[in-house]
């Protein structure tokens, strides 16, 4: 007797310690259906669940993908913009409401982030969206339904859906863009047709600081749908590489070479000066003054208020003499018997290389100046120190240029200088980021 009423006094205990657990406060699987057809839902999804206030919140971006919509997380707004056909959902977190195309509309609970998944209570999105929405509590399940055609084929009259990845900021003067749309859809760019590589990427380019695009998408119904945005191209420096043609000259002109940032302003002396699409330029200066002139360049980013400044030596002597030389351009006559330079280099240039610039380094002999020529060195030119010399090269890297089977291929030339006498060597150097 002892024994048994041990027993029950133990049970009671246990009881009251461990409160029996009901099947009502179990949550079971709540589902989510599109016509009649199911949204999966896995671990990485997130599950549909209730919350405090008994709002069903919903995954949304799986649910909304799966309805056909586009979404697009924007981190530095904390919004979820959502479009399918001409309407625009902004989904802002925290906030019991969501703007359609620009207008604020109330929802039942703000949008919530939980596990790094976005959920919102889905009915004001759906029926913004022209579905019709109902709760079946016994099968637990969320109907969302919307009508399409009897071949159940495409809306007829629906705008082409666009889904546009590009960066805000870009450091280098081109960037790569991805366009998301049927294949059957033309692409205009700022006006210009375009056609997308297997990737649906396309490379624009970077001229100002900040560049705005409009992509324009068309389908075969002539219906439209327009994207506008912008990239800002951070330029951290600028170049400019200037030479004067002919140093010394008898009739008081000189031609000034050189490129820079294609974006950049060049003066001369004071006088802007125009550039090529390269950043290119040529300029005869003609009013130089007897004897030593110093010639100031200066190239200038207005728009990052940066600048860079170079001086070059002229000298006019109304009676000098002259010769032709490697050039083709007047030089002073010499009289001193130059031996011919020689140039022996630490690494072989290379043939193929994925690097926008490479250094060449030597030793020479018999050598008063190495120049270097690429398409983005002009007459790059350097005086050995202890016989050593090292110029960097820079290579092109722009598509438009001429491509080989190894990508897109760079004249180097460098070229030992000893008075009249000249060492030349060329070179091929193909540039392949793949």
């Amino acid at each position: 007797m002892l024994r048994r009423s041990l027993i029950f006094i133990m049970l009671m205990v246990t009881l009251l310690i461990f409160p029996v657990i009901s099947s009502a406060q179990i949550q079971e699987p709540i589902h989510i259906s599109i016509n009649n057809n199911y949204v999966p839902f896995d671990e990485a999804t997130g599950y549909p669940f209730i919350d405090e206030n008994n709002r069903i919140q919903v995954p949304l971006r799986v649910t909304l993908e799966t309805f056909g919509a586009i979404v697009e997380w924007k981190n530095e707004a904390k919004t979820v913009l959502i479009q399918k056909n001409d309407i625009k959902i902004e989904v802002p977190i925290n906030e019991p409401y969501i703007l359609v195309n620009g207008k604020k509309v109330d929802n039942d609970a703000p949008s919530l982030i939980k596990n790094n998944r976005i959920y919102l209570p889905i009915r004001v999105i759906m029926e913004h969206l022209g579905s019709q929405v109902r709760w079946d509590s016994q099968l637990r399940t969320v109907s969302i339904t919307y009508t399409i055609d009897e071949n159940n084929e495409k809306i007829q009259n629906e705008q082409p859906q666009v889904k546009i990845e590009a960066p805000s900021k870009s450091e280098k003067n081109q960037a790569t863009i991805k366009i998301i749309t049927d294949k059957e859809n033309s692409i205009y760019l700022n006006g210009n047709i375009i056609n997308l590589d297997a990737n649906n990427e396309y490379i624009v380019e970077l001229k100002n600081i900040k560049n705005e695009f409009e992509v324009v998408v068309v389908n075969n119904q002539a219906l439209k749908t327009t994207t506008t945005f912008t990239i800002e191209r951070i330029i951290d420096e600028i170049y400019l590489n200037v030479e004067a043609e002919n140093k010394s000259t008898e009739d008081g002109k000189v031609l000034i070479t050189g490129n820079t940032n294609p974006e950049n302003t060049v003066t001369i002396n004071g006088k802007k000066v125009s550039t090529n699409k390269k950043g290119e330029f040529e300029y005869w200066l003609n009013d130089l003054q007897p004897n030593n002139n110093i010639v100031t360049v200066i190239a200038e980013n207005k728009e990052s208020n940066k600048k860079i400044e170079k001086k070059i030596d002229v000298y006019y002597d109304k009676n000098l003499k002259v010769e032709e030389d490697y050039y083709g351009s007047s030089s002073p006559e010499k009289e001193t018997e130059y031996k011919k330079p020689v140039i022996y280099l630490d690494e072989e240039i290379p043939e193929v290389t994925d690097q926008e610039s490479f250094t060449v380094s030597g030793t020479c002999e018999n050598t008063e100046y190495i120049i270097v020529q690429s398409p983005l060195n002009f007459n790059t030119r350097t005086k050995p120190v202890n016989n050593r010399f090292s110029i960097t090269v820079k290579l092109s890297t722009d598509n438009e240029i001429a491509r080989k089977e190894k990508g897109i291929g760079n004249v180097v030339t460098i070229i030992a200088e000893n008075g009249d006498k000249i060492f030349v060597k060329e070179y091929v150097v193909y540039y392949n980021k793949e």
